[in-house]
């Protein structure tokens, strides 16, 4: 007997069963599907029970229509059985077809029984060929199973089954193709073990839904990891899989490769998302519309400029913001240009965030795709508000041209004599043009620190400029010197309106009821002479581009025309430097070789005397003092030349230190007092601050030069009467000019004076050599001038008050700026004793490539050193060292063949940081002694070597 299964799976199919008698059959029947008998719906007999009259028979009810047919009654052997069968039997209602289609035609018309009859026949016939049929589908199946596992096997997609854990079960070839995995290495691996671990959490989510019947199936998209740690994009297709009690067996999971389409997809993303930002980046305002004519796109730039989002503009929303007398044009344009496929140019007003309208260019381009189909449309707006304004003003344009054709021209046949008068008339011309009530051109100084009012024109009624701010200070207007010195147009368009940081200037100007104004640079190249300006004070005017475009020419002009004037000047002051400097230079070597011819003549002229060997002691005395007098006569000549040299080389540098003035002061009157004494001629210091307010931050070194400079002058003019050294404080409160307290220095005599017409030039450079004819000393005519320059560079003024024949008083000052910290008591060393240098017996290396220097040092140390080793050069000297390291005090010339001092300074602190090393050189510049120390020297003396300075920078390190 066929199980109640397949019975009912049949059944289910709609089959038809025939005779299904067996050793236990209790009934046969025919049946075919419901929707087979005439007027008979499947809903009709769902709705029948079953009743039981007894233990070995069941009844059903037969009705159709409201009619009762009677009862199908079914006679069984074994009840026990029923309940496999009842299940089934409820859908099997139609089995009694027959007996309802008969009575049912009978009732109708009794006439059709023999055409019932054919139909019996014919669906007796019909359930045979569909038991053949059935047993067909049967082998099918069989065909099916084994079709199965080949398409399996061979599928070009990766199938798996999965377990309810998770664990794969069974894979294809494909499968193992893909994720390059063995078969036996994939057993027990849970399918996450081979998934991306950002995509873990969507395999694990779809089992769950699948297991809780929220999906029938899951479709999704996740990536694999493949042996070899590749990405793998995949296509899933996961189903769950029942058996016949609708329990969950596995899953079967469909993994197709979409790696290259998901590379590809990235990749068109990635060019989607800069063809954005490219569309972004541009002024250009975009829009993208598809076949309907609607905008389906607006580049940021276009939705910044109205102020609007995209969901604002899509569509044809866009025209919201058209001007309104702009719109329809707008749009016949827009769609007879689409309808034929055509580009097109139009231009229309849109409003801008701002509020204002804004005349746009829109450019619009037929769009088609890679087939070459067409898509919509594309298109690029520009803003052209300026360039319409500009076509609006071309009449005004034209008057502007002109006029600034006519003042420009003017200009150029201006000369010294008619400038100021083409000025004026540049100024009125302008002036009643723009209907302004000033025009006016300010000049700069010299040093730029103040602006003067050189030429100006009035409306009728208004103040001239240069009664409210005629020579003004630039920094007293801060903001408005900002824009003068940057060289741009300063328009206020609303002085009420002024920002924060113009406030100043904002009070100045509503002083003068100025309501607008704009001031334009006068300039020629990199020259800044100054501008010229407009006010408006009857009314507010506003300059636009192109106004502002002329007024920078008829500067350039104006500016142009003073550069030549300025340069016609320089070219008249250049000739007569030249001669002038000329004339300087010839006095000026005459000069020197007067000077240098001078102190040579003492110098080879009583060496050769000393060669006499009848001479005394006390000649042979007088005539070294002569050539030292000489020697030191020759050596400041050539100290005034250096200094002077890098002081118009930009050599010189300001170091600021502690200096106590009265410890200076009292050296120069201690160290000069002998000589000042020895003419017959007072000496006095000034000294009015203590000690602790007397330091000072400032250049100490060149303060001494200054004061000993103008002291050696005061001897030099004076051989009777007085000199007096010394300084002031004066403080603001004592002198108008100055907002802070500073220091009044002063070296006064009672000599030959200065006569008034030289008092201006003595602090030029040469001076004494412009003098031939006067009663002039001995010097160079330098000292003055090196003075003048370390005074301003200090940041104080120097000049002088004299009368011919009565003596001078030259005065300079410095600012008093009171060093920070207390006042300094180092400890001071005991000096040794001459007896205690005496027992040095220092190992001494001298290396130098002058011979006289060697012999000099040499005989120099002699008293103090134990032994001398000498060198010529510096790979000698780092030689020398290594091989002696007892030497205890190195003196390095800085220029020597082979390897400088400097470098071999260097070489032997490498090996030795201890050992004293002193440079020498005949250079003495500027920054010499910070160099040699910064190679690691210790201190540092320049040539001509004094032997009694030498030994007492020795005496600082033994």
């Amino acid at each position: 007997m066929l199980k109640a299964e397949v019975v009912g799976q049949l059944l289910l199919m709609q089959s038809v069963l025939i005779n299904l008698p067996d050793d236990k059959s209790i009934f046969s029947f025919i049946s075919r599907g419901l929707t087979d008998i005439p007027g008979v719906d499947a809903v009709d007999y769902s709705k029948t029970s079953f009743s039981q009259t007894d233990d070995s028979a069941i009844d059903i009810p037969l009705e159709k229509n409201g009619h009762n047919f009677g009862i199908l009654r079914f006679k069984i052997s074994d009840s026990q059985k029923f309940s496999h069968y009842q299940p089934y039997l409820m859908n099997l209602l139609f089995v009694v077809e027959v007996v309802i289609e008969e009575r049912f035609q009978r009732q109708i018309n009794q006439k059709n029984q023999k055409e019932l009859e054919l139909r019996v026949k014919e669906r007796t016939r019909q359930l045979s060929d569909e038991i053949e049929e059935r047993k067909i589908i049967e082998e099918n199946l069989k065909e099916s199973e084994t079709l199965f596992r080949t398409v399996f096997e061979n599928a070009s997609a990766g199938v798996c089954l999965i377990g309810l854990d998770g664990r794969f079960l069974k894979v294809n070839q494909r499968f193992r193709e893909l994720l390059k995995y063995e078969n036996d290495e994939l057993k027990g691996l849970h399918f996450n073990d081979l998934t991306h671990s950002d995509d873990k959490e969507i395999g694990s989510s779809m089992i769950q839904k699948l297991i809780a019947g929220d999906l029938e199936n899951a479709i999704y998209e996740k990536r694999y990891l493949t042996k070899s740690g590749e990405v793998l994009y995949a296509l899933v297709s996961m189903a769950l899989l029942q058996n016949e009690k609708h329990e969950p067996q596995y899953f079967i999971v469909y993994l197709q490769d979409i790696t290259r389409q998901k590379n590809t997809e990235i990749k068109l993303r990635e060019q989607e998302f800069q063809s954005r930002n490219l569309a972004n980046s541009g002024f250009a305002l975009l829009w993208k519309a598809n076949t309907e004519k609607q905008c389906i796109y607006f580049n940021e730039p276009w939705l910044n400029f109205t102020g609007r989002t995209l969901e604002e503009e899509i569509g044809f929303k866009w025209t919201e913001n058209v001007h309104p007398e702009d719109v329809k044009g707008c749009l016949e344009i827009f769609t007879s240009a689409f309808d034929k496929r055509e580009s097109f140019d139009m231009e229309y007003r849109i409003r801008h965030v701002s509020g204002e309208y804004r005349w746009i260019r829109d450019l619009g381009t037929p769009n088609y795709n890679t087939q070459g189909e067409f898509v919509g449309y594309i298109g690029h707006c520009f803003d052209i508000t300026e360039s319409r304004r500009t076509e609006e003003n071309l009449r005004r344009s034209y008057e502007i041209q002109k006029i600034t054709a006519q003042i420009s021209t003017s200009f150029v046949e201006a000369t010294s004599k008619n400038f100021d008068s083409k000025i004026s008339k540049a100024l009125a011309e302008l002036g009643v043009f723009y209907k302004v009530d000033r025009a006016y051109l300010f000049l700069f100084s010299d040093d730029f620190t103040t602006m003067s009012n050189t030429h100006e024109w009035c409306n009728e009624g208004v103040t001239p400029q240069m009664d409210y701010i005629q020579n003004t200070p630039i920094d007293s207007m801060p903001w408005l010197k900002t824009q003068l010195f940057d060289q741009k147009i300063c328009q206020v368009e609303d002085v009420d309106k002024l920002p924060v940081e113009a406030s100043i200037e904002k009070e100045e100007f509503q002083r003068q009821d100025i309501k607008s104004l704009i001031t334009v640079p006068v300039s020629s190249g990199q020259q800044n002479y100054g501008f010229i300006g407009f006010d408006a004070v009857k009314q507010k005017y506003s300059w636009n581009n192109y106004e502002k475009h002329n007024l920078k020419i008829i500067a350039k002009s104006i500016g142009d025309t003073l550069a030549n004037l300025h340069y016609e000047n320089l070219l008249k002051e250049a000739k007569e430097k030249a001669e002038e400097s000329d004339r300087l230079k010839s006095a000026f070597l005459a000069n020197m070789s007067h000077e240098i011819r001078t102190p040579m003549n003492g110098i080879l002229g009583f060496a050769e005397l000393l060669k006499t060997g009848s001479l005394s002691g006390e000649a042979q005395q007088e005539y070294i003092n002569i050539i030292e007098q000489s020697g030191m006569r020759m050596l400041n000549i050539i100290n005034d030349i250096i200094d002077i040299s890098k002081v118009e080389a930009g050599l010189v540098k300001v170091h600021l230190h502690e200096a106590n003035i009265n410890k200076q002061i009292e050296y120069l009157f201690t160290f000069f007092k002998p000589e000042v004494e020895n003419k017959g001629v007072r000496f006095s210091c000034k000294v009015p601050l203590p000690d602790n307010e007397a330091i000072l931050q400032t250049d100490r070194e060149k303060l001494y030069a200054i004061l000993t400079n103008l002291v050696k002058n005061a001897i030099k003019f004076t051989n009777e009467g007085f000199i007096e050294l010394g300084y002031d404080l004066v403080s603001p409160d004592t002198n108008d000019n100055f907002n802070e307290a500073y220091l009044r220095f002063f070296v006064k005599d009672s000599g030959i004076g200065i006569s008034e017409d030289m008092q201006e030039n003595v602090f030029h450079r040469f001076i004494q050599a412009d003098n031939a004819g006067r009663n002039l000393q001995n010097g160079a005519g330098l000292g003055l001038s090196i003075t003048k320059a370390y005074v301003e560079m200090l940041g104080g003024n120097i000049w002088v008050e004299s009368k011919e024949g009565n003596g001078s008083s030259f005065y300079f000052t410095l600012p008093y700026c009171p060093y920070n910290s207390d006042f300094d008591n180092e400890e001071k060393k005991n000096p040794i004793s001459d007896t205690e240098l005496k027992n040095l017996s220092l190992n001494v290396l001298i290396a130098e490539d002058d011979e006289p220097s060697q012999i000099l040092i040499s005989k120099a140390i002699e008293s103090i050193s134990k032994e001398v080793t000498i060198v010529n050069t510096g790979l000698d000297a780092v030689k020398a060292y290594r091989n002696n390291p007892d030497i205890d005090l190195i003196f390095m010339d800085m220029r020597m063949p082979d390897l400088d001092g400097y470098s071999a300074t260097r070489e032997i602190r490498e090996f030795d940081q201890n050992v004293i090393i002193i440079a020498e050189t005949a250079f003495g510049l500027s920054g010499d002694k910070e160099k040699a120390i910064a190679a690691g020297c210790n201190n540092y003396i320049a040539k001509p070597i004094n032997p009694t300075k030498l030994v007492s920078l020795i005496k600082q390190y033994f």
